[in-house]
């Protein structure tokens, strides 16, 4: 996280190092990499929170099947079946 975030200074440095200087293509150039690492990095976290929203979906799944596992054995106890 650190080295992103120093990327997007330096980026914004050259953004205006360049514009002070009537550079005019580069600013641009800049201003895309920075949009860029903007856009990636608001991906990934989107990315990240909907694998965490299937982790908990199967957990779930995991948690009721295991569940009705229990009671399915204790109707077989019922009637004298053994696991």
């Amino acid at each position: 996280m650190f080295r992103l975030e120093t990327e997007r200074t330096k980026l914004r440095q050259a953004i205006t190092d360049c514009l002070d200087r009537g550079l005019i293509q580069s600013a641009k150039w800049a201003a895309e990499q920075l949009n860029y690492i903007e856009i990636n990095q608001k991906n990934d976290i989107e990315f990240q929170n909907w694998i965490n929203e299937e982790k908990k979906s199967v957990n779930n799944m995991v948690l009721n099947l295991s569940q009705e596992i229990e009671e399915q054995k204790e109707k077989l106890d019922g009637f004298g079946f053994y696991m």
